[in-house]
């Protein structure tokens, strides 16, 4: 079973992949449909909902403070893999939330650059934990304005690690082109 769900996620991946064109938006239907279809396909071969218990996150800004509370108490077991994603990378993000869902990592976090992103993300995946920060690194005044967005998404996600290591929690941070055969957590 676990060849045949491998087998599955790696032709949705790059089916949608290959599919969009261009890189895939929170508006970008098709890929959105192809990505539930992948979804659904990965929870039929898994059987379904995880058997670990886990309380349900619903996401947001980890600077408002409930919802860091909120995402320190989703932890299972205080640990959690954490992916980063901007809209061109979504498609990625979600095949290798899936990947890993289907390995059994039930804490997988997507860290996206906004709440665009993460309504994507829980449109295909509405279990899904997906946060954005609001964070800004001293000196910088308004919005970024980075040449290149690498950079924001970089120091934010480096941001947040540093946050959830002080917190106690043991963080594996993967890339999303990163593909998962077995579990080796």
């Amino acid at each position: 079973a676990s060849s045949q769900r491998s087998q599955v996620l790696s032709l949705c991946v790059t089916e949608v992949s290959c599919s969009s064109g261009s890189a895939p938006t929170p508006r970008s239907a098709r890929v959105v449909r192809m990505l539930q279809f992948c979804a659904l396909g990965v929870l039929l071969l898994t059987g379904g909902a995880s058997s670990l218990p886990r309380p349900h996150f619903a996401g947001g800004d980890v600077q408002n403070p409930a919802v860091w509370r909120a995402l320190l108490g989703w932890a299972v077991e205080r640990e959690l893999v954490l992916l980063t994603t901007n809209e061109g990378g979504l498609t990625d993000a979600v095949g290798t939330l899936l990947q890993l869902r289907a390995q059994g990592v039930q804490s997988t976090l997507v860290h996206a650059t906004s709440s665009l992103v993460c309504d994507a993300v829980y449109g295909v995946v509405p279990d899904g934990a997906c946060v954005w920060t609001s964070w800004k690194p001293p000196g910088i005044v308004g919005e970024w304005e980075a040449d290149n967005f690498r950079t924001i998404l970089f120091v934010a996600r480096k941001y947040i690690v540093s946050r959830l290591v002080a917190e106690g929690l043991g963080v594996l941070q993967t890339d999303t082109d990163t593909v998962w055969f077995g579990l080796v957590l």
